[in-house]
């Protein structure tokens, strides 16, 4: 808990977020979105944002859920739902600064194991916003507090007879930093493109493509 701690002061002082913001959303309460890109194989997301006003704050907040899996093998044993809130916690003329909690769960089927997992992430959003477009750093956070496995037959024959199923502490967590950019189109649509580096809570290598890199449209009603 401390080391998350930390990481959230550090991002709040000098890192960010993703693609969905509240900033640009101030004619429009509503969007849709898809993203396609690799991260870390290729693969893509279907979203749904719902913006709402807290008068009492005078604060942004937008709920969101997605659906995303990779393109190849995508279903019911390989998909990742999620579900959060984001919030713009800060603006100063063109400069601004907006916080993402959010749950996930997932499920990856391997040829040695199934794997459901269970997170949390932090994200935060740090730069300068124009109403038509926005440059930003970007940062999170995904901690994996929980998995199940299921270990499969071929698993138990050929590698390890006595592996047992159940429930098992989260296998770490990972962090992404980056840059953002997006363009809005006549109050309609949003054009987004994002790069990230993908590291361990100790900053190594997480494996994978080395860089994480997507496109993103969006619609508003």
């Amino acid at each position: 808990m401390r080391k998350i701690i930390t990481l959230i002061i550090v991002f709040v002082c000098i890192q960010s977020l993703n693609a969905q913001n509240t900033f640009n959303l101030d004619n429009k309460s509503s969007s849709i979105y898809l993203r396609s890109g690799i991260e870390p194989t290729v693969g893509f997301a279907l979203g749904y944002m719902q913006s709402l006003t807290i008068q009492s704050i005078e604060k942004k907040l937008v709920l969101f859920g997605e659906i995303s899996g990779p393109k190849k093998d995508f279903g019911f044993n390989n998909y990742e739902t999620k579900v959060g809130g984001i919030i713009n916690a800060y603006k100063y003329k063109n400069f601004g600064i907006t916080y993402n909690l959010n749950f996930s769960t997932g499920h990856v089927s391997t040829k040695n194991f199934g794997s459901q997992k269970f997170a949390f992430a932090n994200k935060l959003l740090i730069g300068y916003f124009k109403p038509k477009w926005y440059i930003v750093f970007t940062g999170e956070h995904e901690k994996i507090f929980a998995n199940k496995i299921t270990n499969t037959q071929y698993y138990r024959d050929y590698i390890y007879p006595e592996a047992k199923d159940g429930w098992y502490n989260g296998a770490g967590g990972n962090i992404q930093l980056g840059l953002e950019t997006g363009l809005t189109i006549k109050e309609l649509v949003d054009v987004r493109f994002e790069l990230k580096i993908p590291k361990s809570e100790k900053f190594n290598s997480y494996y994978g493509s080395p860089a994480h890199i997507n496109l993103i449209f969006a619609y508003r009603f």
